[in-house]
């Protein structure tokens, strides 16, 4: 999996904002990519951040603000990723 970077991270904010147009990127970049945002690893990322930022004092209702969610929604998020029960059951 491709490390979480300064570089990779800087290029995943810029081409999530539209900074950077992602037809630009070599094939090497394209993987770091799809790897950091993985479903599993960016709730988990997810997750980290937002426990970091309640853990500094900012409440889930101003870190919703921030975010343009509802504050249940920022909270649930903060919660840790559950395990993918749909996998489980397939492999039973």
């Amino acid at each position: 999996m491709a490390d979480l970077n300064p570089e990779v991270l800087n290029a995943l904010v810029r081409v999530m904002n539209g900074e950077l147009d992602i037809e630009t990127l070599t094939d090497e970049e394209l993987l770091s990519l799809a790897a950091a945002t993985r479903p599993d690893v960016a709730r988990s990322t997810l997750h980290r951040a937002l426990v970091e930022l309640n853990n500094r004092g900012k409440r889930f209702a101003q870190i919703a603000d921030d975010l343009g969610v509802h504050e249940a929604t920022a909270a649930r998020w903060a919660k840790p990723p559950s395990e993918d029960r749909r996998r489980r059951r397939g492999s039973e």
